[in-house]
């Protein structure tokens, strides 16, 4: 009898960081994501880490190096170059770029589960 898959868990920046040729915006960024998730679950969470300031692991990055604060206005802003090295070195870019995969998942819902079907 083969046992029903009810959830999978998603660790956002671990499967980022795990993905080859970026596409060029970061709404193309959250569909690539998606299609690397495995079908057949009936739940699907995502988890990330948080980055807040002034605590003993920020200071740990701090002393690894990071970059500048990128501002993202929306899905549709392009994604740099510098992508692994320069933007995913700052907390807050990560937030934000969490923030914003959260964001096109919500608006586009209907388009998530459809790609995700059994």
């Amino acid at each position: 009898m083969q046992k029903e898959r009810t959830a999978y868990i998603v660790d956002v920046m671990a499967l980022i960081r795990t993905l080859s040729n970026l596409p060029d915006t970061f709404e193309k960024l959250t569909w690539k994501m998606l299609s690397y998730i495995p079908k057949g679950y009936h739940r699907v969470d995502f988890v990330a880490d948080c980055y807040f300031q002034n605590l003993i692991k920020d200071v740990e990055r701090s002393k690894r190096g990071t970059s500048n604060k990128i501002i993202i206005r929306s899905s549709q802003s392009k994604i740099s170059g510098d992508f692994a090295s320069i933007f995913l070195s700052c907390g807050e870019n990560k937030t934000r770029l969490v923030e914003l995969l959260f964001q096109t998942i919500e608006k586009e819902k209907r388009r998530c589960f459809r790609a995700t079907e059994i």
